[in-house]
């Protein structure tokens, strides 16, 4: 299919429904320009994340991969759970 829209993917990357506004997530979107990502890459290399938020769903082996890299990284961690003592539909984060 032809889309006039040349912004539809970016527009699909950056919306996010209102029932998650309450996250303060911050996205990063990244077009390769020259096809080499140390050169494409250079002028962020220096962000890094503050913390890591593991879901219920995640793989254990992703999980652990992840852990590896914040542990060496000295990045916060953070288990997600459903706070099932709340009378709101409430997801809570336990420090790792």
């Amino acid at each position: 299919m032809n889309n006039p829209d040349i912004l539809a993917v970016s527009k699909c990357q950056l919306y996010k429904s209102t029932q998650w506004s309450y996250e303060k997530e911050w996205r990063l979107i990244l077009t390769l320009m020259n096809g080499s990502p140390e050169e494409d890459f250079y002028g962020i290399k220096h962000i890094r994340p503050n913390a890591i938020y593991y879901g219920k769903n995640i793989s254990p082996i992703n999980k652990k991969i992840l852990h590896l890299i914040a542990k060496e990284k000295g990045i916060n961690e953070y288990q997600m759970f459903i706070d099932d003592k709340s009378y709101q539909y409430s997801i809570k984060g336990k420090k790792i």
